[in-house]
């Protein structure tokens, strides 16, 4: 009997990992409605001006993510995060890195960018890196939303 339960139990947790609890998208060109929302779920300040070079969203049921990668004239992170989202307690010090979930289009190693991670209660956490050409930056910034 016992042999039984557990081989019950066991092909469920095996379907279970199998099932597709969400969606994922992966583009160059997002939709307007898909950039309006990730300016949301990113905080991204209303005012910035921006040109979208990739954007992929996962949605595993239990986690998402997104990736995105902008231009913009504004190369301070005052400027491009909403200030509400800036408090100093919240904020880390991180190196560039690539999630095992990252987009193709996501530079596998910047040496030398260092970026910022956020954590925005109850369960959100933001990293941002802008990369400062000449007149204007690159922007990536991956979200983590469990």
């Amino acid at each position: 009997m016992k042999i039984a339960q557990l081989t019950v139990i066991t092909a469920l947790f095996t379907l279970c990992g199998c099932l597709d609890f969400g969606k994922t998208k992966d583009t160059l060109t997002p939709s307007s409605q898909e950039i309006k929302n990730s300016r949301k779920e990113l905080h991204l300040n209303k005012n910035l001006q921006i040109s979208i070079l990739g954007y992929k969203k996962v949605d595993s049921g239990l986690d998402q993510f997104t990736w995105i990668k902008f231009t913009s004239k504004s190369k301070k992170l005052e400027e491009i995060i909403e200030s509400d989202f800036l408090n100093q307690k919240t904020i880390k010090k991180i190196k560039f890195y690539n999630h095992p979930l990252s987009p193709t289009w996501w530079p596998q190693q910047i040496n030398n960018l260092e970026g910022i991670q956020i954590h925005i209660p109850p369960s959100q956490t933001l990293n941002l890196f802008i990369s400062n050409q000449n007149d204007e930056s690159i922007v990536y910034m991956q979200s983590h939303r469990s």
